[in-house]
């Protein structure tokens, strides 16, 4: 009551963990576990103090080539796994010029490779196992399944014989919780026409005095958990440009601090009405 929240409104203020390395993990936690149940859901995301109604989903995938390791002055001998990989590297980045579905909001999905390791005894030996990893951002229409599919049927992939699978995050939080799930986040989108998005509408035009900005965000958020896995009514609202986010000039305009606060204070009063 001294915060000016109504009674039959219950506010939960959530701080989580292990949001780079695997988005929503933390979500999963809280609903399946601890058993909360929100009703609705914001998430404080860089939008520029633009409304985000839904974001793409996003998955890795990892891909696997085998060789036979002999010794780096004889490469004929054996069978470089990494030369092996470089088609298929080639590929992906082909594949991503190709995605075709399509949505109106969201826009397409992409496929970009985001790590290579390579298994040999020594810089002096031909490795005989590589290992890429690719970030595949899904937009709605798109499925995890289907993504793996079409690297599977790529015809390089085929060709080096190569293992492609999902992966999976077992890593232990700061407190040593260790809590698996695939690397599997689906795109989301919360209708327009939903009481969460209206109210955030009518939030963001008390606190901006103006009509607010609908904000396409390229990144992906909890709201693949909340929304995308528990179908949550989501929005996402705060302060700082997503160009900036995760850059050596991340950054928050404190001109944006202030009406990002006074967002969050007023829309727990505007959804209950």
């Amino acid at each position: 009551a001294k915060l000016g929240i109504p009674e039959e409104l219950t506010l939960w203020v959530t701080a989580t963990v292990n949001g780079e390395d695997c988005v929503g993990l933390a979500w999963q936690y809280l609903i399946r576990e601890f058993g909360l149940d929100p009703e609705a859901v914001v998430i404080a995301l860089p939008s520029h103090l633009g409304i985000c109604r839904g974001q793409r989903g996003r998955l890795e995938i990892e891909i696997c080539t085998e060789g036979i390791s002999t010794h780096g002055s004889q490469p004929d001998r054996g069978a470089n796994a990494i030369v092996a990989m470089a088609p298929i590297i080639q590929a992906i980045t082909r594949m991503h010029g190709k995605l075709s579905q399509d949505h109106e909001m969201l826009g397409r999905g992409s496929a970009a490779v985001t790590g290579i390791s390579a298994d040999s005894p020594s810089f002096t030996a031909i490795p005989d196992g590589c290992t890429i990893r690719v970030d595949r951002r899904l937009t709605i229409g798109e499925t995890a399944q289907s993504a793996l599919e079409e690297v599977q049927a790529l015809p390089e992939v085929k060709a080096a014989g190569a293992e492609v699978r999902f992966l999976e995050y077992a890593e232990p939080s700061w407190r040593g919780l260790e809590y698996p799930t695939e690397k599997i986040f689906p795109a989301w989108e919360t209708p327009d026409d939903s009481h969460v998005f209206q109210a955030a509408q009518s939030t963001a035009r008390r606190v901006l005095g103006r009509e607010p900005r609908l904000h396409r965000s390229a990144f992906s958020s909890h709201g693949c958990a909340t929304k995308g896995l528990f179908n949550i009514p989501t929005i996402g609202f705060g302060p700082a440009n997503e160009k900036d986010s995760h850059t050596v000039n991340d950054q928050i305009s404190l001109a944006q601090l202030q009406p990002a606060m006074a967002f969050y204070s007023l829309f727990p009063l505007v959804y209950v009405g």
